[in-house]
């Protein structure tokens, strides 16, 4: 998603007047792929607590600690589903860009959009 793409739906979000086309991009692609991605990386930290003392784990009188195997499952799991809402949202803007003016503009340091569906991961 270009940067003009991401700043309106990120104004429209903060004025509340996300409607209409962009309404149902949000909430039909860009939200489910966040969430997931969010996962990805937030799982590997959940079990940790960071405080002035040093960085401790986080323990339940009933509960037991994962595996790393287990762990490795989750994120992985987590992948798969983010990418397919991604893989999703750049078949929809392919076939859609016209409705998103901004999605096919690019300056300064945008990067033009990829119609390209083999999804490798995000460019940060």
């Amino acid at each position: 998603m270009s940067k003009r793409n991401f700043n309106k739906i990120a104004s429209d979000i903060n004025g509340d007047t996300l409607t209409g086309d962009y309404l149902s991009l949000f909430t039909n692609y860009i939200q489910d792929m966040v969430i997931h991605y969010s996962a990805i990386e937030i799982l590997p930290y959940i079990h940790f607590k960071v405080a002035n003392g040093g960085i401790y784990t986080k323990g339940s009188e009933n509960g037991t600690n994962v595996t790393k195997e287990d762990l490795d499952y989750l994120v992985q799991k987590e992948r798969d589903i983010a990418e397919h809402y991604a893989r999703r949202f750049v078949d929809h803007m392919a076939f859609y860009n016209s409705k998103y003016p901004e999605y096919n503009t690019s300056s300064n340091d945008d990067m033009y959009p990829s119609k390209n569906q083999n999804f490798n991961g995000w460019v940060l």
